[in-house]
């Protein structure tokens, strides 16, 4: 089947998506993608009753939907976004084109992590190496900004020197 073809498809058997996506990555085999999107099914059935997180036990594999079973792109979308870190397949999306951030334009989140740095400093809790105080950071605005994306380490490390531009240690009061 051509690429062009098959972005025209509206829904497409598990064991072909399976096959074709397989073909795309090196890091997971048609076998694993197969059992992942089958239990995925099982899995959606129970998002749309609003039960939420992993099914507490994946049954045995005779209950789960056979390979031939069809499923749309809409499926894949929900599959990728629930997964997290699987790419939307290319065969049957096209290439995805992730926007670029805009550069030197800082973000909005800045001042929020360098209030938080200078909040911990002044307490005495701040770390000694910029590295460690950086992926305390990183973790800190994770989980008191679950909606937006924190910034890489490096980037908050580069904040953290315009604060405090010493070496690699930062000051301690």
């Amino acid at each position: 089947m051509d690429k062009f073809h098959l972005m025209n498809v509206r829904v497409l058997p598990i064991s072909v998506i399976a096959e074709k996506w397989a073909e795309e990555t090196s890091d997971v085999g048609r076998d694993v993608i197969e059992q992942e999107l089958r239990i995925s099914i099982l899995n959606k059935r129970r998002y749309d009753r609003g039960l939420v997180g992993l099914i507490p036990h994946i049954p045995a594999e005779k209950v789960w939907p056979p390979a031939s079973t069809r499923i749309d792109q809409d499926h894949i979308r929900w599959f990728c976004n629930k997964q997290k870190n699987w790419p939307l397949p290319e065969f049957w999306f096209g290439k995805q084109i992730k926007p670029r951030k805009k550069p030197g334009r800082p973000p909005l989140n800045k001042s929020a992590i360098v209030q938080e740095y200078e909040l911990r400093k002044a307490n005495g809790e701040a770390k000694k190496e910029k590295t460690a105080e950086a992926k305390h950071l990183a973790a800190w605005f994770s989980r008191t900004h679950p909606s937006e994306s924190a910034p890489e380490t490096g980037t908050i490390e580069n904040w953290l020197s315009e604060v405090d531009p010493r070496s690699p240690k930062l000051p301690q009061n």
